[in-house]
């Protein structure tokens, strides 16, 4: 089986969860299974720049809009793979609080010379937008600097491909919590959130896939 597949919400079928379910399989996966979250977060980023490319020319030019927790490092990880496949890819940070396994995503690419940006860019000179600034652990309404970029993102006609969830969805409603990016494709992980599966998502989801970060799944049998 691919680990990338594209599924449609209509009629899928197969495991979803709440926030607090998702961060219970983490929970398990890390403390019980000793999977690593380093090892999670690089096949995340993996199959997120494999999608990414789908999207474009072998020139391409992307932005990858980064926060400071492990959603931003899945994105710093895409950036990875697809400047070693040759894209033009440049990174904006919304914080340089980072957490610890992020950070570590940045250090290597400080090392491979991708160019790291403080200040949000001109968006539509890129070809492609990925955003991995606010993952399934948001609580309250988008505020400050993120609002900014998100309002930022939708302005543009340039696509943008969101990791595990577009930033700012409720992953248990499928609601903005107060504006959400509007995606032209979301690569899930795991499984999907429920809020991803419901209508009133699909404005923001756009095309919905989801990606094997290598979660057993006799681990869902915990829940």
């Amino acid at each position: 089986m691919s680990p990338i597949q594209k599924i449609n919400p209509k009629n899928y079928d197969q495991a979803s969860v709440t926030a607090k379910e998702m961060a219970k399989l983490d929970q398990i996966a890390i403390e019980d299974f000793g999977i690593d979250l380093l090892q999670m977060m690089e096949r995340a980023g993996s199959h997120l720049a494999t999608l990414c490319a789908q999207f474009l020319g072998r020139n391409g030019k992307i932005l990858v809009l980064a926060g400071s927790g492990h959603n931003g490092g899945g994105g710093l990880v895409a950036a990875k793979h697809l400047y070693t496949k040759g894209f033009r890819v440049s990174v904006y940070l919304t914080s340089n609080n980072l957490k610890p396994t992020t950070n570590h995503q940045l250090i290597m690419l400080k090392k491979l010379n991708v160019k790291i940006l403080s200040e949000l860019p001109n968006l539509s000179k890129f070809d492609l937008l990925v955003d991995a600034l606010l993952g399934y652990n948001i609580k309250g309404e988008v505020k400050g600097l993120i609002k900014s970029v998100i309002e930022a993102i939708n302005s543009n006609k340039v696509k943008t491909i969101s990791l595990d969830l577009p930033s700012g969805l409720n992953p248990d409603t499928g609601q903005p919590n107060g504006i959400s990016v509007k995606s032209y494709a979301t690569l899930t992980l795991a499984t999907p959130k429920v809020g991803l599966l419901k209508p009133v998502s699909k404005r923001y989801v756009g095309k919905l896939y989801l990606a094997d970060i290598g979660i057993p799944k006799e681990i869902f049998k915990k829940l």
